[in-house]
Protein backbone atom coordinates (compact mmCIF):
# COMPACT_ATOMS: atom_id res chain seq x y z
CA UNK A 1 0.00 0.00 0.00
CA UNK A 2 1.28 3.80 -0.90
CA UNK A 3 3.63 2.44 -3.37
CA UNK A 4 3.47 2.38 -7.12
CA UNK A 5 5.30 -0.64 -9.01
CA UNK A 6 8.87 1.27 -9.03
CA UNK A 7 8.91 1.50 -5.43
CA UNK A 8 7.53 -2.25 -5.02
CA UNK A 9 10.37 -3.20 -6.81
CA UNK A 10 13.08 -1.44 -4.79
CA UNK A 11 11.68 -2.67 -1.63
CA UNK A 12 11.64 -6.32 -3.37
CA UNK A 13 15.81 -5.78 -4.15
CA UNK A 14 16.96 -4.43 -0.67
CA UNK A 15 14.77 -7.52 1.04
CA UNK A 16 16.76 -10.84 1.21
CA UNK A 17 14.17 -13.13 1.06
CA UNK A 18 12.37 -11.31 -1.86
CA UNK A 19 15.52 -9.99 -4.22
CA UNK A 20 15.81 -12.93 -6.20
CA UNK A 21 12.01 -13.07 -7.29
CA UNK A 22 12.09 -12.37 -11.06
CA UNK A 23 9.53 -9.57 -11.67
CA UNK A 24 7.46 -8.59 -14.88
CA UNK A 25 6.13 -6.02 -15.33
CA UNK A 26 2.33 -5.50 -17.08
CA UNK A 27 1.11 -2.16 -18.66
CA UNK A 28 -1.17 -0.48 -20.85
CA UNK A 29 0.90 2.77 -20.92
CA UNK A 30 4.59 1.97 -22.06
CA UNK A 31 4.79 -0.16 -25.05
CA UNK A 32 8.16 -1.42 -25.29
CA UNK A 33 10.50 -1.86 -23.19
CA UNK A 34 13.11 0.80 -23.99
CA UNK A 35 10.55 3.24 -22.37
CA UNK A 36 11.39 2.01 -18.87
CA UNK A 37 14.50 2.46 -17.11
CA UNK A 38 17.40 -0.59 -17.00
CA UNK A 39 17.94 0.22 -13.42
CA UNK A 40 14.03 -1.00 -12.68
CA UNK A 41 15.51 -4.70 -12.23
CA UNK A 42 13.00 -6.75 -14.08
CA UNK A 43 13.03 -9.16 -16.10
CA UNK A 44 9.97 -9.60 -18.34
CA UNK A 45 7.76 -6.91 -19.69
CA UNK A 46 4.29 -7.67 -21.06
CA UNK A 47 2.15 -4.49 -22.66
CA UNK A 48 -1.87 -4.82 -22.16
CA UNK A 49 -3.97 -5.88 -24.03
CA UNK A 50 -1.66 -9.24 -23.27
CA UNK A 51 -1.57 -12.30 -24.83
CA UNK A 52 -2.27 -15.46 -21.90
CA UNK A 53 -0.12 -17.51 -23.67
CA UNK A 54 2.68 -15.15 -23.77
CA UNK A 55 2.33 -15.02 -19.41
CA UNK A 56 1.83 -18.72 -19.08
CA UNK A 57 5.49 -18.84 -20.76
CA UNK A 58 7.42 -15.83 -19.53
CA UNK A 59 6.07 -17.36 -16.20
CA UNK A 60 7.04 -20.99 -16.74
CA UNK A 61 10.80 -19.72 -18.37
CA UNK A 62 11.70 -17.69 -15.23
CA UNK A 63 9.65 -19.49 -12.60
CA UNK A 64 12.18 -22.21 -10.23
CA UNK A 65 9.83 -24.98 -10.33
CA UNK A 66 11.96 -26.68 -7.84
CA UNK A 67 10.54 -24.57 -5.10
CA UNK A 68 6.86 -25.55 -3.80
CA UNK A 69 4.35 -22.64 -4.04
CA UNK A 70 3.59 -22.57 -0.38
CA UNK A 71 7.04 -22.25 0.55
CA UNK A 72 7.35 -19.30 -1.57
CA UNK A 73 4.01 -17.83 -0.41
CA UNK A 74 4.95 -18.16 3.47
CA UNK A 75 7.42 -15.06 2.80
CA UNK A 76 5.21 -13.12 1.02
CA UNK A 77 2.74 -12.65 4.57
CA UNK A 78 0.04 -11.34 3.48
CA UNK A 79 -0.19 -11.41 -0.51
CA UNK A 80 -2.81 -14.40 -0.43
Amino acid sequence: PGLNGKGVIEAMRTDPELMEIPVVLMTGAVPTLRDFPDDMNYQALISKPFDLQEVISIVHRLADFSTPVLVALEHCGSCI
